[in-house]
Formats: C-alpha cells, structure tokens, sequence
C-alpha cells in the first residue's frame, strides 16, 4: 500500500520554499499538491463503484473532502494574488494546514480501499 502521507511529505520542501513576489514557486508547488489530491480522489471514488467500504466513507464524509478541495483551492488563489506580506503568510499557514487535512482523509479513504483488497485476495 502506498502510504499518501509519505509520499507527499517525502516532497515536504516544496512546500517550505520561500515566496517570491506573491505567488512563485510555492503557490505552484501548493497547485501541484491539490491537483494531485484531487486526481487521487477521483481515483479513489473510481474505486468505490465496486467497494461498499469506501463508498459508504465518501457517502459518510457528506461532500467534506470537496469542500476542503475547493477551500484549498480558493486559499491558494489567494495567495496568488496576496501582495500585504502578514497576509500572504496568514494564507500560506492556511494552504498547508489544508493540504494536511485533506491528505490525511486521502490516506484513511486509500487505507479502506487497502483494507477490502487484502481481504478480497
């Protein structure tokens, strides 16, 4: 099993590179890491289909993990646009923080599909 946590911290400096002018390198990387978020949902929710487990955990989360993808989207944005530095920092704190949560519910969603793949084996 692929562990979500370890494989995106294992690039955790991306998401410590200084900002540069408002958006730069950070804003892409945190751009990188919700698109790889959502495409690892939709994998996920691909699965579903035929695991009763997991879609009962997306059916249970009632929409959260989107909200928190669209959270971490707007946040991001935001951060693109930041130019007050106690502002951008604020948003950065609030991107990371995000991108935590939701790989956190990434991997217990990918730790339930795991689990129903051993035992279908």
């Amino acid at each position: 099993m692929i562990n979500l946590q370890t494989h995106l911290y294992r690039n955790e400096t991306m998401l410590e590179e200084p900002m540069h002018s408002g958006d730069g390198l950070e804003v892409e990387n945190l751009r990188t890491a919700a698109d790889i978020l959502r495409n690892w949902l939709s994998e996920l929710r691909t699965l579903a289909i035929d695991n009763a487990r997991l879609s009962y955990s997306f059916a249970a989360s009632g929409g959260f993990h989107r909200q928190l993808l669209d959270k971490l989207t707007g946040t991001i944005e935001l951060l693109a646009m930041a130019r007050d530095s106690e502002r951008a920092q604020s948003l950065r704190q609030r991107a990371r923080t995000l991108t935590t949560q939701l790989v956190a519910e990434v991997d217990m969603l990918a730790s339930v599909a795991h689990h129903d793949f051993e035992w279908d084996r």
